[in-house]
């Protein structure tokens, strides 16, 4: 069954460029909606806000939005990603802190409805969504690489090898050496000074209701400090992170294992107390990523970067029992 309400344009203003003009955008209210129906709205560019579905209208809106859309089957760590991992384990394991500046958190967006999370991170697009934003071409720890890349080639065809066979099996090995998400993801030893729980729960569970209190106080703590954010009701944050309008479909095929689809929030659990929670749709073809928050007396953690990765990592899990569940799709970005 399917209950929709109220199709009618929105008007708003940008909160990132005041001065070029309002957002604009469709919007429907969906009081019941099949979890496969969401993923048609999907498909079609629109994003969901509790029970308020938007879609911006590209040639009226200021500044246009587009859905960030990740293949987790072919998503490879950098560099600072896996460091981010690493200092979360150092932390556990020893409760070593990162020395130095902490790298900022991914962008947290709010679209022209309410607030959608987008993280632009390194590492994450083309599958690797920040290395290519920058023209790189005058730096000059590249043109270094460069130029050593090239005394390689020269030594190689001054031998008589064939360079693109090389290049080829020097990739192999980098390949074989390359450590996976999943390798950072382990499971604590009884050694360790903290412990961290990541769990998946939904928001119409028994065990949801049990640690609603700590989700919003954690919620309202992190708009606050975060965000300077001073609305952050109870009634807030429910119609924005809690209420939503999807069930599962049973009538639809399932393989053995598979979880059922709907709201979810992904708990954090350190030491016994909440963390961070991701907000997020498990879909039939997609994880949707809404938002997240986290406490910041533990922005030392990167916990934007870290929370984004683990969502990769759990959308990898479920594709083991659900064929063709690999993307990962973040918010609106403008």
């Amino acid at each position: 069954m399917v209950s929709l309400r109220c199709v009618a344009r929105r008007y708003g203003k940008d909160e990132f460029n005041e001065d070029d003009g309002d957002s604009v955008s469709f919007g429907v209210w969906a009081h019941s909606l099949s979890c496969a129906n969401y993923q048609r709205f999907l498909d079609h560019g629109w994003r969901r806000s509790g029970k308020y579905i938007y879609k911006p209208i590209m040639d009226r809106t200021c500044c246009p939005q587009y859905t960030i859309r990740l293949d987790c089957t072919k998503f490879i760590l950098s560099r600072s990603q896996r460091r981010t991992l690493r200092y979360m384990n150092d932390y556990l394991r020893n409760d070593t802190k990162p020395r130095g500046n902490v790298q900022q958190q991914a962008p947290v967006c709010k679209a022209n409805v309410s607030s959608e999370r987008a993280i632009v991170e390194e590492g994450a697009g083309d599958n690797n969504l920040s290395a290519r934003a920058k023209d790189k071409s005058d730096n000059p720890v590249r043109k270094k690489k460069e130029m050593r890349r090239e005394r390689c080639f020269a030594r190689w065809r001054e031998k008589g090898l064939d360079v693109e066979e090389m290049r080829k099996a020097r990739a192999e090995r980098e390949e074989a050496r390359r450590r996976t998400l999943e390798s950072y993801i382990i499971e604590p030893e009884s050694s360790w000074i903290h412990r961290l729980e990541v769990k998946l729960v939904h928001t119409k569970s028994t065990e949801f209701e049990e640690r609603y209190n700590e989700s919003y106080l954690l919620y309202r703590k992190y708009q606050q400090t975060i965000h300077k954010d001073k609305c952050t009701s109870r009634g807030g944050y429910n119609r924005f992170l809690v209420e939503t309008p999807l069930y599962d479909d049973e009538e639809m095929p399932r393989s053995s294992g598979q979880l059922r689809y709907g709201s979810y929030h992904q708990w954090y659990i350190l030491d016994g107390k909440l963390l961070a929670v991701s907000v997020i749709d498990i879909l039939p073809r997609c994880v949707s990523s809404k938002y997240m928050f986290y406490d910041p007396d533990f922005s030392f953690l990167s916990l934007g970067t870290y929370t984004a990765l683990r969502e990769i990592a759990l959308t990898r899990r479920l594709l083991r029992n659900s064929t063709g569940l690999e993307i990962l799709l973040y918010g609106l970005l403008h």
